[in-house]
C-alpha cells in the first residue's frame, strides 16, 4: 500500500481542533458529556448566546451518552420530543 498524503485545508483538520504540534490548547476549550435517562431518544440541543435560538446537535439513545467539544460559557440542553 501507499503512503497517506498530507492535505494541509482538510476539512477534519479543523473540525477535531488540531492546532500542529507544541500548540497550546484554549484554555476556555472543555468536553462535555450528556447522558439520556429517558426511555425515548434525546437531542442535545445548543442554545445561540446571541440569539437564544436553539440547535440540535447530536441524537443521544435511551441510556447512552453523547460527547462534545465545546467552549467555556456555552449553553446545552436534552430535548425529548417536544418536552426539554
Amino acid at each position: 500500500t501507499s503512503r497517506a498524503t498530507w492535505v494541509d485545508d482538510h476539512p477534519a483538520i479543523a473540525r477535531f481542533g488540531w492546532t500542529g504540534e507544541g500548540a497550546k490548547p484554549d484554555p476556555n476549550a472543555c468536553s462535555i458529556s450528556f447522558e439520556n435517562h429517558f426511555a425515548e431518544e434525546a437531542s442535545v440541543m445548543w442554545v445561540n448566546p446571541s440569539s437564544g435560538a436553539a440547535k440540535a446537535l447530536s441524537r443521544v439513545a435511551p441510556g447512552k451518552d453523547a460527547r462534545l467539544r465545546s467552549f467555556r460559557d456555552a449553553s446545552f440542553y436534552l430535548q425529548v420530543g417536544e418536552r426539554a
